[in-house]
């Protein structure tokens, strides 16, 4: 067993290093690496309400930026365009249909070392497209799998290595059908269909708890639960975010189980009555009838210590944390049980926090102040993202991080 209480030189990142076996535990006390909160410089906006067509997006879809270019998949219109790094429109790749170069509905794009750009299908399960760099249509992936195993072609990854995976679910063989024998994780993929076995995600054994209305079952709202992603990298990251602890997996069996100071946000009263009144709606709605009265497990006092984990192109996950949530304007928190409310009468803030795959805290990063944020895409210390602006207008920005005490 190694173990090390670490410091960086100007004091602001504290914390505890421990190491026994392949298993490394990052405890991290206070401070950051950063020594502060970085923010985002807005550098460039793609997207217009009105004006030519190649500049007006549909909604959130798939990004994946090279050193030069940006691609974007954009499942409304149907198309995956490409834009330099100016902001000007270069090409679309592919068109909509069931042929050669064509899918039904752009989800993930993915563009190799060697330029060849592959576009996840997620109208369609088991199809991957490939294109040339310069958008002649190359080959299409369609994967044969048994009935057992569903591929989902708009979920996808490069791996550094160079490997290209899908998201995947299946049943183990010879376990029953049910949703509890079902698993999910990544397979990889090529020109001549699956290629090992898929990378099963971690099960951490949590159950979250659930309030049962007929047949079915809804869960507890703000209730704990395991929140996975899987890294360029090829390391998994999972956690149970009742506390702010989660473990990084790396392909070569190295565990990193990371630690980090939390101050739990509050659920208001209020908020948790309207959950329950939200509940109550989807039981009524369901066929349970105007009777039925919340009766299952209560509604946490506090929320969650996060609720995403989004790893980075490079060696890095930034995690997504609650913040306190603000009552909208004007809702009606006593709505009609018969009607699926049409908004939520709740927000809340957004925080994000990044780690390096090490463990390590490097510090907070101030989130761009606009109503909605999809898909972000990092590349380096640029971020790309899909947003929606307050007049509802569909955007792709970059932003370039900035670290403190830089300009």
């Amino acid at each position: 067993m190694t173990q090390e209480d670490a410091a960086e030189s100007d004091g602001t990142w504290v914390g505890t290093i421990t190491t026994e076996g392949n298993v490394t535990t990052v405890i991290n006390e206070s401070g950051s690496v950063w020594g502060g909160t970085a923010r985002f410089v807005e550098e460039l906006s793609i997207g217009v309400d009105i004006g030519p067509p190649e500049y007006m997006l549909g909604g959130p879809g798939g990004l994946f930026a090279t050193d030069s270019e940006i691609y974007v998949a954009d499942p409304q219109v149907p198309t995956v365009r490409v834009y330099d790094w100016e902001g000007t429109y270069i090409r679309d790749f592919g068109r909509q249909g069931q042929g050669p170069g064509e899918y039904s509905r752009p989800g993930g794009v993915i563009v190799a070392d060697d330029g060849l750009v592959y576009i996840g299908d997620a109208g369609a399960l088991g199809r991957i497209t490939v294109f040339s760099a310069e958008g002649e249509s190359l080959d299409t992936w369609t994967f044969s799998v048994s009935d057992s195993m569903q591929i989902f072609g708009g979920q996808s990854v490069l791996r550094h290595d160079g490997a290209i995976l899908v998201r995947a679910s299946w049943y183990p063989p010879g376990e029953a059908r049910d949703r509890d024998a079902r698993r999910t994780g990544w397979q990889e993929i090529g020109p001549q269909g699956l290629i090992g076995e898929p990378l099963e995600e971690p099960d951490l054994g949590m159950e979250r708890p659930a309030i049962p209305i007929g047949r079915g079952a809804i869960i507890v709202p703000y209730s704990p639960s395991q929140v996975s992603a899987f890294s360029p990298a090829g390391a998994y990251i999972v956690g149970n975010n009742s506390d702010y602890s989660f473990e990084i997996r790396h392909d070569d069996g190295r565990i990193i189980k990371v630690h980090r100071h939390w101050t739990p946000v509050p659920i208001a009263e209020v908020e948790r009555e309207y959950s329950k009144r939200s509940v109550a709606s989807s039981a009524y709605r369901s066929g349970a009838g105007s009777s039925w009265t919340y009766s299952g497990p209560d509604i946490p006092d506090h929320k969650p210590a996060y609720f995403l984990f989004s790893p980075t192109q490079d060696s890095r996950v930034m995690v997504s944390r609650y913040g306190a949530s603000h009552l909208v304007e004007g809702c009606d928190l006593t709505f009609d049980l018969a009607e699926r409310p049409t908004q939520t009468c709740f927000t809340f803030e957004r925080f994000w926090d990044m780690f390096d795959l090490d463990g390590m805290y490097l510090g907070e990063i101030e989130r761009p102040d606009v109503p909605a944020l999809y898909t972000p895409f990092w590349r380096g210390d640029t971020m790309w993202a899909m947003v929606e602006d307050d007049a509802g207008v569909m955007k792709v920005k970059r932003y370039r991080l900035v670290l403190p005490g830089q300009e």
